[in-house]
C-alpha cells in the first residue's frame, strides 16, 4: 500500500484531521504493523490469535 492511499483512507475515516496529522497517523500505523510483523515471527501462536481476531473468530482461552 502506498502512503498516499493510506493517507486518503485515514482522511476518509477521520475527516477532521489535517493532512499532516493524517501523514503522521499513517507513519505510526506502519510502525505498528512492523512491530506486529516481528512479534508474530517470534510467536506463531500470536499470529493465530491475531488472524482469528481479524476474522471475528474471537479466541477466549478462559471459556469453560
Amino acid at each position: 500500500m502506498r502512503y498516499e492511499t493510506l493517507n486518503s483512507q485515514i482522511l476518509e475515516c477521520c475527516p477532521d484531521l489535517t493532512a499532516d496529522e493524517a501523514a503522521e497517523t499513517g507513519k505510526n500505523l506502519v510502525a505498528l504493523l512492523k512491530i506486529l510483523h516481528e512479534a508474530v515471527q517470534e510467536d506463531p501462536e500470536l499470529k493465530k490469535f491475531l488472524t482469528a481476531q481479524m476474522k471475528g473468530d474471537f479466541i477466549n482461552e478462559h471459556k469453560q
